[in-house]
């Protein structure tokens, strides 16, 4: 039985917002297909011991009722290409469509198998919107092994980054939860659904203004109308990687870093006044300006993507069991961070004056890495502090067609060479560790390449007290795959020096 919606006229929820009319676009166009954030899944004795039957059943009830508490990824797509889609009430969801397992056995490469199932997923459409709800769940296992990969895919539009995060802890806790007294909620691996838009999560600008100042928005409408002269002449965009539609293929790369090291780097990070994701960005601009001529950069942008939850309020009116923080949906937005010529003139000089290898080049270039840091980290904090003002998703309601939108942007030079995007931590055993809970061990956040978007994509996520995993993507065959590769290896380099002192 096929997710669906029955055969009279489709129940509408809402219409799309903002930030989901974009991500709806870039989907439909072919920009950009899938998010996914991973965990590792410690399975406890007792589920250890089950046969293969039982523990799918048992872990399909719980995604069930991770499903049933997040009423966004119940909802189907309306009328995508148009311009005004709509979220849709559904009846039932399928499992067979939507949760798949895979076994590998014991004697296979277990990471290389997750590669590969990552690779499979990240670049898949959502073709059935209508019927279906845009989003999968893949689940890796080898045989007699104590861990399940846990994929949880899904089409932005849907939902945000951070909501990937919350989808794994509401399944970590319905893993854990006792429900042997509670109905069934899976008949033949369909869940059914009922008033989905009771508790249908609000769009953002519909419970709270994103006013826009004249400056804001005069500022921003030069930045998309002026001459290429004028902008070539401040020279940020990422004219080293024009951007192409086709071939669209993701290309990923992770590393990993140690709970020990990770907490070495946050202590830098900050006594030099500066986060995790400043630091990512210091590193990217020195890579960059090290790898790029000044003829193709001789400046910089990057992007920051924004969690709007803290600024959103809890209970607003007309929805009182609505809490932001605890929601699956798209609460986001993002900024730019400019870095003109005359820093990263500065930069290429400081990288042509330091020694050429070891540590001693890593001295003598860190104060460059942490100003920019810093840098970037006052520009995050003050678009934090304005809350919903002056915000780029207060201009995103006056884009009459998102779909005309994308592809004229898709004619356009590239705006960023990098965009940094860091969920946090996820803690893996919120009620303690024990032979009879379910733990999450590791956890890995991914983006596929964003064909009109930045050229790189730099990932982060951890899980409490341990390793940092940090995913980067790029578009093969258009985004220059030897300066995405050397960028990885600068951020392990560098990561590795400040995480290695005592």
């Amino acid at each position: 039985m096929p997710s669906s919606i029955s055969d009279k006229q489709p129940r509408i929820i809402r219409s799309l917002s903002s930030t989901e009319l974009y991500q709806s676009a870039a989907h439909l166009l072919g920009q950009y297909f899938g998010t996914i954030v991973t965990c590792r899944y410690a399975t406890p004795d007792h589920v250890a011991a089950e046969a293969d039957e039982s523990l799918r059943e048992s872990f399909e009830r719980a995604v069930a009722r991770t499903v049933l508490q997040h009423p966004a990824l119940q909802a189907g797509l309306f009328n995508e290409d148009s311009k005004r889609p709509a979220w849709i009430q559904l009846e039932t969801i399928d499992f067979a469509n939507h949760v798949v397992w895979q076994t590998v056995d014991a004697s296979d490469d277990f990471q290389a198998a997750l590669g590969g199932l990552l690779e499979s997923h990240i670049d898949r459409s959502f073709p059935h919107l209508e019927t279906e709800p845009g989003w999968r769940v893949a689940i890796l296992r080898q045989q007699r092994g104590r861990a399940l990969e846990v994929a949880f895919v899904w089409n932005h539009a849907v939902a945000d980054g951070m909501s990937g995060k919350i989808f794994h802890e509401t399944l970590l806790h319905h893993l854990n939860a006792a429900d042997g007294g509670a109905p069934p909620v899976l008949h033949n691996r369909v869940l059914r659904l009922a008033d989905t838009a009771r508790r249908f999560p609000p769009a953002p600008e519909a419970i709270c203004k994103y006013p826009v100042g004249l400056r804001f928005a005069a500022s921003a409408i030069w930045r998309g109308l002026r001459p290429d002269v004028i902008a070539n002449r401040e020279g940020t965009r990422a004219a080293w990687s024009p951007i192409r539609l086709q071939p669209y293929r993701t290309r990923r790369q992770t590393l990993a870093v140690a709970d020990a090291a990770l907490q070495r780097i946050l202590c830098a990070c900050r006594a030099n006044h500066t986060t995790l994701t400043g630091l990512l960005h210091g590193i990217a601009v020195l890579s960059f300006a090290s790898q790029l001529a000044p003829h193709e950069a001789p400046g910089l942008a990057g992007d920051t993507a924004l969690d709007m939850r803290p600024a959103t309020p809890s209970a607003p009116p007309g929805y009182p069991w609505y809490e932001p923080r605890r929601t699956v949906g798209n609460i986001l937005s993002s900024m730019e961070h400019a870095f003109d010529r005359h820093l990263v003139g500065d930069l290429r000089r400081r990288l042509a004056s330091a020694p050429p290898t070891g540590p001693d080049r890593k001295a003598a270039l860190a104060p460059a890495v942490w100003s920019v840091a810093r840098a970037a980290r006052r520009d995050i904090q003050r678009a934090l502090d304005r809350g919903t003002r002056d915000n780029v998703v207060g201009l995103m309601r006056f884009v009459p067609d998102w779909r005309a939108q994308m592809r004229e942007l898709a004619g356009k030079p590239r705006r960023s060479s990098w965009v940094v995007t860091n969920i946090g931590v996820l803690d893996g055993a919120p009620d303690g560790a024990g032979a009879g809970r379910w733990t999450v061990e590791r956890a890995l956040f991914s983006l596929s390449a964003e064909a009109a978007g930045a050229a790189i994509r730099l990932c982060a996520m951890s899980v409490k007290g341990k390793e940092l995993c940090v995913d980067f993507s790029w578009q093969d065959a258009v985004v220059d795959g030897a300066v995405a590769e050397r960028l990885v290896c600068d951020v392990e380099e560098w990561l590795e020096h400040l995480g290695g002192r005592s």
